[in-house]
């Protein structure tokens, strides 16, 4: 892993091993959790940025919000 962090993106991408498959094939289910995880927080964020906005404004969640968080979720509970 650290001589694969010393590389450049180009020269990741050409010797054809990336840090997610690296990480998936060392931790498999852990590092699957995790993404999830992750995914999930970036959703929680996003609404709640949204929500926010939708305070201050006292107007709804605009409809690019809306889709652009659903969306997100779809992809975070897949």
């Amino acid at each position: 892993m650290t001589r694969l962090d010393s590389l450049k993106k180009a020269e990741r991408d050409l010797a054809g091993v990336s840090r997610a498959k690296l990480a998936e094939s060392l931790c498999g289910e852990d590092f699957r959790a995790a993404q999830k995880a992750i995914r999930t927080i970036k959703v929680t964020l996003r609404e709640s940025l949204a929500r926010n906005r939708s305070f201050e404004n006292g107007k709804p969640v605009n409809a690019r919000d809306a889709v652009g968080i659903a969306l997100m979720r779809q992809e975070a509970n897949a």
